[in-house]
């Protein structure tokens, strides 16, 4: 069974964004090192594509351990923490 982040990935893909081998290695190291959930990964791998026009290994592993950390899990944390952090309007 294919799980919500091999399915996010290949979203990804098929919408163009082809993340390399070391970006998806990099992904599974974050989840692995937070123990976030798929969904909590998929937010950080979202706002990090958004933010940094394009895939930065170093800025996705922060926020997601920003978000693990804040216990962060929904879109709308997310987009309240960002704000706070003056990164979105």
């Amino acid at each position: 069974m294919v799980g919500q982040l091999e399915s996010y990935l290949d979203h990804l893909y098929a919408k163009g964004f082809k993340l390399s081998a070391s970006d998806i290695k990099f992904i599974y190291f974050g989840k692995q090192i937070t123990a976030a959930s798929d969904y909590t990964v998929r937010l950080a791998i979202e706002y990090t594509l958004k933010l940094t026009y394009g895939f930065d290994g170093s800025f996705f592993v922060n926020l997601l351990e920003h978000l693990d950390e804040q216990k962060i899990t929904k879109r709308h944390e997310v987009e309240a923490y960002l704000k706070v952090k003056n990164m979105i309007e």
